[in-house]
């Protein structure tokens, strides 16, 4: 018996019920427990978008587009039949609907069982299937306490323009989470000079602090706080206050002594500018700059072409500010673990070599006793784990059957345990990708149909039906001649154009 859309609709708002438990157990489980609250709030986010799905395809249901939910309702208040050959009746539709409800039971549904309310538990953790996926941190991260920066350290020392305007004097690691956001300490010059690594490198740190937020807060929607720190970024560049890219410092730069107007370069000694003069690169540039200074001019006195190179050099500027100041942005937002990290490097730096092995050995010890603590509990009946993983009940087991194997062919010989999973498969992805790639529409004539040759003679009996009950206008379309004969549309055709008509 197919499901009623007044009971999909129940069955969908008491699926949305028990997930909005779950996730007020998981925020209880998460306050007693702090140590694993990034987890949990990994679990939390997994509940939200299950109870998002199931709340849109109810909300589809309760608007009723195609519909059926109207149409059902008229049944149920006696305003239209059951069966087109009896006349409507409250009464006839009732008990027409109660005997098809007693068939299911008793063809699916084994005597003597009473219902029992299902366990929300298990039904989160066997019947959903949630794709949950641990988050993944190095052993630096320590689940999302500190931050693991080293390989953008690397990274940043080799560098060497950039390094080298550096105010203070590059140190080790704990300098550089010190200083690694303080770009307004790097020239103009050395950002120009190493373009291209320079940007890479933002982007990698960029994504990283990125990618640690979303891991350690999955709760937090990031692309709300992307669009406002865009929206900000624009802001705070038409006014020029970004910092280290204030429009006075970039308009004071033309104006630098050491900057070659044909090269477009500023240059960080005299030394190196007054011998760059000899080059050929300086040659064809002064030349080509004579030659654009010749052409007629703009309104505002500069020639077109000059006017391009500082359109490409400003969107160039604006790039790697936004990378700059977007990484500046995570920063403050990651203050406080990316300062824990500092004090955690300092912690390490004053213990000496007998304090670092005692405490690897506590942490070692201290994992043996968690898996030793997560083994399997005692399970003879090899029952299904719930969500503590602990074994469940034995009567819910009886109960759904899960005793019960159901192997589908066309899902790869797939074993599903429990009428109720075995009904749900069909419609699930492995069976549709089954029947796929059997060329077959996973449609409702294929329910309860496993087998592959069984699966393909029907869809040829489905073709064959659909074949000969399709009109044919040359056999069956009737015309009629002068004196009355019935005749179909080809030997009417045939006789008409032999002139025997």
């Amino acid at each position: 018996m197919s499901s009623s859309v007044l009971e999909q609709i129940r069955d969908f708002l008491e699926d949305i019920e028990t997930l909005e438990k779950s996730i007020s157990k998981e925020l209880q489980y998460k306050s007693e427990n702090p140590k694993e609250s990034v987890l949990t709030d990994h679990k939390i986010k997994n509940l939200i978008e299950l109870t998002q799905t199931k709340s849109v395809e109810s909300l589809a249901l309760i608007n009723d587009a195609d519909g059926l939910k109207k149409e059902e309702l008229a049944i149920l208040e006696g305003k239209k039949a059951t069966n087109p050959q009896k006349a409507p009746d409250v009464w006839l539709n009732f008990y027409d609907r109660l005997k098809d409800i007693k068939d299911y039971h008793r063809k699916y549904i084994p005597q003597g069982t009473m219902y029992q309310p299902r366990d929300d538990e298990y039904f989160i953790n066997n019947v959903f299937e949630p794709p949950f996926e641990k988050p993944q941190f190095t052993g630096e991260e320590a689940n999302g306490k500190f931050v693991d920066m080293h390989n953008l350290y690397l990274e940043f020392i080799n560098l060497k323009k950039i390094k080298e305007s550096y105010e203070s004097q590059v140190g080790d690691y704990l300098w550089y989470l010190q200083h690694f956001d303080q770009f307004q300490e790097i020239s103009y010059s050395a950002k120009d000079k190493e373009f291209a690594k320079y940007k890479r490198y933002l982007k990698n740190v960029a994504e990283y602090l990125k990618d640690f937020f979303c891991r350690t807060q999955p709760l937090t929607d990031f692309s709300v706080i992307e669009a406002q720190y865009k929206e900000d970024f624009e802001y705070r560049w038409k006014e020029g206050t970004i910092r280290g890219w204030e429009k006075k410092d970039i308009k004071e730069i033309k104006n630098d002594p050491l900057f070659c107007q044909a090269c477009q370069k500023l240059f960080t000694n005299e030394h190196t500018f007054v011998n760059h003069f000899n080059g050929k690169k300086h040659k064809k540039n002064a030349k080509d700059l004579e030659q654009n200074l010749a052409k007629p001019t703009l309104e505002n006195g500069e020639n077109k072409e000059e006017e391009q190179t500082g359109e490409v050099t400003e969107e160039r500027n604006k790039e790697l500010a936004s990378i700059e100041a977007f990484v500046s942005h995570m920063r403050e937002m990651l203050g406080d673990i990316i300062q824990d990290t500092m004090n955690q490097i300092r912690k390490k730096q004053t213990r000496t070599w007998d304090e670092l092995q005692a405490e690897s050995y506590d942490a070692k010890e201290s994992i043996d006793i968690e898996e030793e603590d997560e083994e399997a509990p005692y399970n003879p009946k090899n029952l299904p784990l719930g969500w503590d993983g602990k074994p469940i009940p034995y009567w819910l087991y009886k109960l759904h059957g899960l005793g019960i194997e159901y192997k589908c062919e066309i899902c790869g010989n797939y074993s599903y345990w429990g009428r109720r999973a075995f009904e749900r498969h069909f419609q699930e992805w492995r069976h549709s990708y089954g029947m796929k790639c059997l060329r077959i529409p996973n449609t409702v004539h294929f329910k309860e149909i496993t087998s592959i040759n069984d699966a393909l003679t029907l869809h040829r009996k489905l073709m064959y039906e659909a074949e000969v009950s399709r009109w044919k206008p040359e056999a069956e379309e009737e015309f009629e001649d002068s004196e009355g004969n019935v005749l179909n549309k080809k030997r009417y055709l045939d006789l008409k154009r032999q002139g025997m008509l």
